[in-house]
């Protein structure tokens, strides 16, 4: 899954690219820098993390080297690259450590099959519509509210993609919602 990375800077302000930046209190208070520092140096779809995985040190002069020139003190610079950060910069970290690429995908496509299957209840066949009893009208009526009042949030989650980016990442997503329409279509 090297296409696919979860949290990714682009050329946009970063900080408010992603809403995990403001959820999560190891992200918050982080400057543009640190934050993509902690990205490029700890995220598992970092392309550092990528092509440096065990030696830390050499990754963080790397990272270090990219995300701040020549800005960092030489003290504070000799302290990271010890792998000695600020505590905020610590916790932030080990927060995006733990960000799986594999879950997020999964729970997209979860997310998706949600979508799709409440979509496919919402659409009564017109015989099956004349067939319900007036109980059984009232019902569905109740779970289409339902349904109408949720879906906002669904397609919010859809849209906003769980912070994944990248072609692998679009494929996959738009494979599972063919099969799923294959699936229905032959049941």
């Amino acid at each position: 899954m090297k296409d696919i990375t979860v949290m990714a800077p682009d050329n946009r302000g970063y900080k408010s690219q992603y809403r995990e930046f403001s959820i999560y209190d190891e992200f918050k208070d982080l400057t543009e820098e640190e934050l993509r520092f902690v990205y490029f140096y700890a995220n598992e779809t970092s392309p550092y993390v990528q092509k440096i995985p065990k030696d830390e040190k050499k990754r963080c002069q790397q990272v270090t080297e990219v995300v701040y020139g020549d800005t960092l003190d030489d003290m504070e610079r000799d302290r990271w690259n010890k792998g000695v950060f600020p505590q905020h910069i610590q916790a932030a970290i080990e927060r995006m450590r733990h960000v799986s690429v594999e879950i997020r995908l999964k729970a997209k496509i979860l997310v998706r099959q949600v979508f799709e299957n409440l979509s496919r209840l919402l659409m009564l066949d017109k015989a099956v519509e004349d067939a319900m009893d007036t109980d059984e009208k009232k019902k569905y009526s109740d779970f289409a509210l339902k349904v109408g009042k949720e879906m906002p949030d669904l397609v919010d989650i859809l849209e906003y993609g769980f912070a994944i980016k990248g072609e692998k990442a679009a494929v996959i997503s738009e494979a599972m919602g063919s099969m799923t329409d294959i699936i229905h279509e032959n049941s």
